[in-house]
């Protein structure tokens, strides 16, 4: 579930789409970057990262989105493959008949992507230092140190992805539409509902992110998470609400390319005491 489309695709008063029959030749500016089609579309190499690492080891998000079929007793890994095939064929398909050039579509979200990973570091280790957090914080608390090289980066890299489709796509929408209607429910103004829906979007989709690293919430899908540490929990805390923002801003594919490049650094070893 979404926003409302209006919101999603540039809403009321956005700028004319350019003639349907004309191929976007920069990529689908405007709406169409935000768009989940073109966004999941720019999210394949990440999801092929993920599939060719994994294994024993897997993100949560991803066991979540598909634990109905576990339950059912069918194989995670052909449930997987076989939904994420059918979604991405059903995005290529919408972005033929949108007239979408994914070629720069795709290239324009990977590189919006790498600038929030880059830009989003410093912001989060400077919320962290003026909380006073800083200090607790290392890349060891951030990086599991058992997963091997290789397959730790197509984790955490298709992870992000998974991540995004789950709390941003999925949670965001959630939350959004829900807090919206109620709002308008209580009497409060359109505009005023959006914010309520908006706030309550970036609020419950971030608290779920970083709950949904800790062991006491996943223990139901079996191993995994990690420990309560407040430092740790607040440094997700506060990266699930720039990806909220940047969700809404950007789209889901510059969420995903973000988080996931994001994930990358400190995978490799760039955590928050060399971004300070």
């Amino acid at each position: 579930m979404s926003p409302d489309p209006e919101d999603w695709e540039g809403g009321e008063g956005s700028e004319p789409e350019p003639d349907p029959g004309d191929w976007h030749p920069e990529g689908a500016d405007r709406a169409h970057l935000r768009s989940l089609s073109l966004g999941l579309m720019s999210m394949v190499p990440l999801l092929v990262a993920y599939e060719l690492a994994a294994g024993d080891q897997r993100n949560t998000a991803e066991v979540v989105l598909f634990h109905p079929g576990a339950l059912a007793g069918l194989s995670p890994e052909l449930v997987r493959r076989g939904a994420m095939a059918v979604a991405v064929a059903a995005a290529a398909v919408l972005c033929f008949t949108r007239r979408i050039a994914l070629g720069p579509g795709v290239g324009r979200i990977v590189a919006e992507g790498l600038g929030g990973a880059i830009v989003g570091g410093p912001v989060l280790v400077a919320a962290m230092s003026w909380l006073g957090a800083e200090g607790v914080l290392t890349s060891r608390g951030l990086r599991p140190e058992e997963v091997p090289a290789l397959a730790g980066a197509g984790l955490v890299l298709g992870g992000a992805a998974y991540e995004e489709l789950l709390w941003r796509v999925g949670g965001f929408g959630l939350s959004y539409t829900v807090a919206r209607r109620l709002a308008r429910f209580w009497g409060l103004g359109r505009r005023a509902a959006r914010w309520v829906g908006e706030t309550a979007g970036v609020a419950g989709t971030a608290v779920a992110f970083a709950g949904f690293h800790l062991a006491v919430f996943t223990a139901w899908l079996g191993p995994g998470g990690e420990a309560f540490d407040p430092a740790v929990f607040t440094w997700r805390l506060l990266a699930g609400i720039l990806l909220a923002v940047g969700f809404r801003w950007r789209g889901p594919g510059v969420a995903a390319w973000a988080h996931g490049l994001f994930n990358l650094a400190l995978w490799i070893g760039v955590g928050p005491e060399v971004l300070a």
